[in-house]
């Protein structure tokens, strides 16, 4: 893999806010692990998910906090900024503005991104949109 090459890559993922985007840029045969051993997604499942995300925070912002690239891997951590607009997991838009973090390593194949393990504070997004009590 060439050096440089990645990092427009993935910050192109962390800056979609279209879910056509995921075409471009995931592999046919892509899968998603999280490490908190939530079921794996496929491609279709993550834009499901993404277009899920979005309607909900419909003004989501990634900001690219740090990333690192070894070989064919790339680690990023992230944060993520938007206002609960529409309904997140079951929960009513609050109105409320929130902010998390996560973490995600890829690996590239062939210049798409072939798997990816993630791990998102969810339950500190539910606090901040008032979901639950922290």
């Amino acid at each position: 893999m060439q050096q440089g090459a990645c990092p427009p890559l993935i910050r192109r993922v962390h800056q979609r806010a279209r879910r056509d985007v995921l075409d471009d840029l995931l592999a046919p045969d892509f899968a998603s692990h999280f490490l908190s051993g939530a079921p794996g997604r496929t491609h279709d499942e993550l834009k499901e998910i993404d277009g899920r995300m979005f309607a909900a925070f419909p003004d989501l912002r990634v900001a690219v906090e740090v990333m690192v690239a070894d070989g064919d891997r790339i680690a990023v951590r992230y944060s993520i900024y938007g206002t609960h607009r529409g309904d997140a997991l079951g929960i009513p838009a609050t109105g409320q503005a929130a902010e998390s973090t996560g973490m995600d390593c890829f690996r590239i194949a062939n210049g798409k991104i072939a798997e990816r393990w993630a791990e998102m504070d969810f339950t500190g997004l539910l606090v901040r949109i008032g979901a639950v009590q922290g």
